[in-house]
């Protein structure tokens, strides 16, 4: 696994990078819905990819599903071509270390050859809001990918077939697409901060309501996992469409500033992500075979062993701690709002 997960997230990083960075520098009031359209592409492979997958598996195997799903990264590389910056090199990274000599011996001085001098910028690093929102984004990235992980498990044991199972995944995946741009288009309009509050703090009522006793309840009409899964990724899957948001005020026009940015909020999710499994797994204890004999009597044994009811706890309380801390972040930024904090609203 380890030969597979760290090449691909290593040519992930370097495909994703400068793509979102080219998207700084052609969008400056749209923002928001053209990174949410962006991250909405992840959405539209979880939405159709768990449905397949299964069906294919069974079709051709799991070595020849492989192969042929390497197919989409050949796609990918097609259309990497056509992408292009708005600004030149010279623009964003700044002259090269020779042709800055030669430039102030020939020419005098940056405003003579038509460059910007550069402007001072806010120090991100003493920026409360940002720091905030450094600390909620890793909070929030510890507890997200807990129900993609353990959905699938939860509803085979509640006796459901691969198929139902993944229809889950698929659905909190559909959930997801849509709040990725709907929270990117709200993002160029509210403030980022607000928008975090309420998401959090409505994936932490939804996970310990829906997941934590409706999912039970109705197990056996199989419409509360399906119900969790749809609001679930309509609330929590649009964070990561909020990053640019963040950054906008400690940024201002650099989309060099604005990429590293976006860079160490990834980073700090990453590390969320990676802990997030290791933690899951200390929470989750097996569920006895002998508790399969019903699927409510199934749902209530799993839950009271310790395993799923502790994974809810702990998922629900993370997104409560991120709702808190984007809420802090939000009167942060209120206090410097007679500050250098530039918002595009």
């Amino acid at each position: 696994m380890t030969s597979i997960s760290m090449p691909k997230a290593l040519t992930r990083t370097l495909l994703y990078t400068p793509v979102f960075s080219f998207l700084l520098e052609w969008f400056s009031r749209r923002r928001g819905l053209a990174s949410g359209i962006v991250n909405a592409g992840t959405a539209v492979g979880g939405l159709t990819i768990p449905p397949l997958l299964p069906k294919l598996i069974d079709k051709f195997g799991r070595a020849k599903t492989l192969r042929y799903s390497s197919l989409i990264f050949v796609l990918i590389a097609c259309v990497l071509p056509v992408i292009r910056p708005r600004l030149p090199e010279r623009a964003i990274h700044g002259p090269r270390p020779g042709a800055a000599r030669s430039n102030s011996q020939g020419r005098g001085n940056d405003e003579s050859s038509g460059e910007r001098a550069p402007q001072p910028r806010p120090t991100w690093f003493k920026s409360v809001p940002f720091q905030l929102s450094i600390v909620a984004s890793s909070v929030q990235a510890l507890a997200y990918f807990v129900p993609v992980l353990y959905l699938p498990s939860f509803a085979s044991s509640l006796g459901l077939n691969t198929s139902d199972a993944s229809l889950t995944i698929a659905l909190l995946n559909g959930g997801s697409l849509l709040s990725r741009i709907a929270i990117g288009l709200l993002s160029d309009r509210l403030n980022p901060f607000a928008l975090a509050t309420i998401c959090a703090f409505g994936t932490s009522l939804v996970t310990f309501v829906l997941w934590g006793v409706v999912a039970v309840r109705v197990a056996s009409h199989f419409s509360g996992l399906l119900v969790f899964g749809l609001a679930y990724g309509a609330l929590a899957g649009g964070w990561t469409s909020l990053m640019v948001g963040f950054v906008q005020p400690v940024s201002s026009d650099d989309p060099r500033l604005a990429t590293n940015l976006i860079g160490l909020l990834s980073a700090v999710q990453g590390i969320g992500n990676i802990l997030s499994t290791p933690i899951a797994t200390s929470l989750f204890h097996s569920v006895s075979k002998s508790s399969s004999t019903t699927t409510y009597r199934a749902a209530l044994t799993a839950l009271h062993a310790g395993g799923y009811e502790k994974m809810i706890v702990y998922v629900g309380s993370c997104f409560a701690g991120a709702g808190v801390l984007a809420g802090m972040g939000l009167l942060a930024e209120k206090s410097y709002s007679g500050r250098e904090v530039h918002r595009p609203w």
